[in-house]
């Protein structure tokens, strides 16, 4: 149950002994090159708002940008984990996960960081475009125009107004 700890992707005990700066740089180096991962690095600060948001709305949508219109996913927290599925398979109960990421919490207090792993799923996502789903998650917990959508969606999703969502994003 749940996801694996920071332990089995690197040596907590390496960075523990190196400064959040040198953490951001070793975790950001260590996934630059996978196709199939998003890493990022969030500050105390940032995690905290996040994580008051996540567990109040846990889920959201994100219109991806493709050259006919979005492909709209939703995310919904599940184990301390986002995991985003398409609009479609989400209405019908199918679920696959097209994104999954995880939050690593093990050097929040000795560093003020939380580090963030992304592994994409979908053959159809590009890494580029998980970088942007994963940035636009985090700028919808803590920016204040972009957390009233996600709270209006959790809170009356049947007043939730999708048009105006994308016209505004």
């Amino acid at each position: 149950a749940g996801q694996p700890g920071l332990d089995a992707i690197v040596k907590v005990s390496m960075l523990a002994s190196v400064t959040p700066a040198q953490v951001h740089e070793i975790w950001l180096q260590r996934f630059e090159r996978s196709e199939r991962t998003v890493a990022a690095v969030l500050s105390k600060e940032e995690y905290i708002a996040m994580q008051a948001g996540m567990s109040r709305y846990p889920m959201f949508l994100v219109p991806v940008p493709r050259k006919a219109g979005f492909w709209n996913l939703v995310w919904q927290i599940q184990e301390g984990r986002l995991l985003y599925t398409t609009l479609e398979s989400f209405q019908h109960g199918s679920g696959a996960v097209e994104l999954a990421v995880a939050l690593f919490t093990e050097l929040l207090d000795s560093h003020s960081l939380v580090l963030l792993l992304g592994e994409v799923r979908s053959p159809t996502l590009t890494r580029q475009e998980a970088e942007g789903v994963v940035r636009y998650t985090r700028e919808s917990y803590t920016e204040p125009a972009q957390f009233a959508w996600v709270k209006r969606f959790n809170d009356a999703p049947a007043r939730f107004d999708f048009d105006a969502f994308v016209a505004d994003s």
